[in-house]
C-alpha cells in the first residue's frame, strides 16, 4: 500500500508547522526508501491568492519527494480570512459560518476525485487539519 500525505500546498519555502511536517515527514521516509506521495493543490501558499493556480497540475519531484498537484476550485478567500479571524481570536461562530468556512478554505474536486478513484490504493494523512483539503478529502 502507498503513503500519500494530502496538504492544501506543499513546498520549499512554505511556513507554518504543519506544512514543515508534512515536508519533513515526506523527505525522511523518501530518504528511508518508503516513497511517499504527496497529493496537494496548484495554490502557492496560505498567503497567495487562492483563485489562482500558482503551478500547473500532475506530478513533480521536489527533493526527491513525488508530489501531485490538482487545480484548486475557485473560492472567496476573504470570507475565509474574516471567519478565520474570529475563530483565531476565540470567537464563536455560528453554522452557517462553519459551512462557509470549509467551502471557502482551499478545495479541489479533482484531488477529491483522486482520492475516491484511489481510496484502496493509498493510506492516506491528512495535514493540517482546518482546511478543506483535508475535510472534504476524508469524506
Amino acid at each position: 500500500m502507498k503513503i500519500a500525505f494530502v496538504a492544501p500546498w506543499y513546498g520549499e519555502n512554505i511556513p507554518g508547522g504543519a506544512e514543515n511536517l508534512c515536508r519533513r515527514l515526506a523527505g525522511n521516509m523518501t530518504r528511508k526508501g518508503r516513497s511517499p506521495e504527496v497529493l496537494t493543490t496548484t495554490v502557492r501558499d496560505l498567503h497567495s491568492n487562492w483563485g489562482e493556480n500558482a503551478y500547473p497540475a500532475g506530478l513533480y519531484q521536489i527533493n526527491g519527494v513525488s508530489v501531485r498537484r490538482f487545480y484548486a476550485r475557485p473560492l472567496q478567500a476573504r470570507e475565509f480570512i474574516r471567519i478565520n479571524s474570529r475563530l483565531m481570536a476565540g470567537m464563536p461562530i455560528t453554522l452557517e459560518e462553519e459551512i462557509d468556512y470549509m467551502n471557502n478554505a482551499v478545495n479541489s474536486d479533482s484531488l477529491y476525485a483522486f482520492i475516491e478513484q484511489q481510496q484502496e490504493d493509498y493510506l492516506y494523512f491528512f495535514i493540517p487539519y482546518l482546511f478543506g483539503t483535508s475535510l472534504n478529502g476524508t469524506r
